[in-house]
């Protein structure tokens, strides 16, 4: 408590105190109340930064986790095929790597218990064979996610050069999708015999096939008297 001074009483006598004297005890009463509001002006302090930093930690923490979850949540899934030749996946294709042939083979009775994706690839070798892939107008199988897949079939639905057989080389799966990869002979009337390589992607839910990549082209040909097939 700080001391007396003697100054104070001139002041305490001068308007509007009237003679009244600040006293000891009215000396510690102030410096208890000074305290007090020393005290609740800290708390305030405390309490103010307080509701100002825990909501900016929870929006920051929150919106971080908002935000990881979010990129997990829309990542995009990459869809690779297993490289196995066949098998790994939800689908187990029943064809044999090399399996094919000419019309006869693929529109045999031996298919018509086909399943599933191999389903399909029945109904696209006969097409093939058939030049009824509808790439043009015409009949067209039901075996296409949307009109545009085909288009990359267009040099198969003409009259010349035209497949006249179709094997299965490879099959790869995964839980999505299945890849067939097949080769196709050609033929025309000069006679030349072209061999080309696709790769069909069948989505294993609906069984339609979703994407067609050619894995090379056959510009050249070969003398049918020259060529020698590869099974």
């Amino acid at each position: 408590m700080n001391e007396w001074r003697s100054d104070w009483d001139q002041k305490m006598a001068r308007p509007p105190f009237k003679e009244r004297r600040f006293t000891a005890d009215m000396m510690e009463d102030v410096e208890k109340r000074l305290e007090n509001v020393r005290k609740k002006r800290n708390r305030r302090g405390r309490v103010r930064s307080a509701i100002i930093i825990v909501p900016v930690m929870l929006l920051v923490f929150g919106a971080g986790s908002i935000w990881i979850g979010d990129q997990t949540a829309h990542s995009p899934k990459q869809v690779t095929p297993s490289p196995a030749i066949q098998g790994g996946g939800a689908f187990q294709s029943s064809f044999e790597p090399g399996a094919g042939g000419d019309y006869d083979w693929w529109s045999s009775s031996d298919h018509e218990t086909k399943q599933g994706n191999d389903r399909t690839i029945v109904t696209l070798g006969i097409a093939f064979m058939k030049r009824e892939l509808g790439v043009w107008g015409g009949p067209t199988p039901d075996i296409w996610e949307h009109p545009e897949v085909k288009a990359p079939l267009e040099r198969y639905d003409v009259s010349s050069p035209w497949v006249y057989e179709m094997y299965v080389d490879q099959i790869r799966t995964d839980e999505m999708q299945t890849v067939y990869q097949l080769r196709l002979r050609l033929r025309d009337s000069i006679p030349m015999v072209y061999e080309e390589m696709i790769d069909v992607t069948i989505q294993n839910e609906t069984h339609r096939i979703s994407l067609i990549e050619h894995r090379n082209k056959d510009e050249t040909g070969i003398p049918l008297e020259e060529y020698e097939p590869q099974s």
